[in-house]
């Protein structure tokens, strides 16, 4: 069985990634635009491992988490530059989306889900408080309302 991370742009638009190399049990990937006639253009960056691509409202970054030897990280990856910028640097960042306006990323970790702002830099907000347990991670966040005020 193979699995497909991908996104969906507003406009249509598809982005995923697909690999093949194991690295820690993910394999090195690279993303790929893919537009609604199904013309797929493959996005210039090195292979890495890393899952959950999750696109900019504005269609020019794609957040990431990569996956490290010390664990995973919200990473963002800008198109137009073909650059890649870490935002988090917990090793157990995970489940990212974007808040409606694209200026902050709200991710899953142990303890809870947080938001920071896009550019990595700024104070870490905790939106919610759990306990972790030996079970794995809860409150991941899968929504974000349009106006931004709620997060499922």
């Amino acid at each position: 069985l193979i699995e497909t991370a991908y996104t969906l742009s507003d406009n249509g638009d598809l982005i995923y990634l697909e690999g093949d190399e194991a690295d820690r049990g993910f394999p090195k990937s690279t993303l790929s635009w893919v537009d609604r006639s199904g013309v797929e253009t493959p996005i210039e960056m090195e292979p890495l491992a890393f899952t959950a691509p999750e696109l900019s409202p504005d269609d020019s970054r794609v957040a990431l988490v990569i996956v490290g030897e010390q664990g995973t990280d919200i990473w963002s990856y800008e198109l137009a530059r073909s650059t890649l910028s870490r935002i988090t640097l917990t090793d157990t960042a995970h489940s990212p989306l974007w808040s409606p306006d694209g200026e902050r990323i709200v991710y899953a970790t142990p303890t809870g889900p947080e938001s920071i702002n896009a550019s990595g830099i700024g104070a870490i907000e905790q939106l919610a408080s759990v306990v972790p347990d030996a079970g794995g991670y809860h409150l991941d966040p899968t929504a974000i309302t349009p106006d931004g005020s709620d997060i499922s």
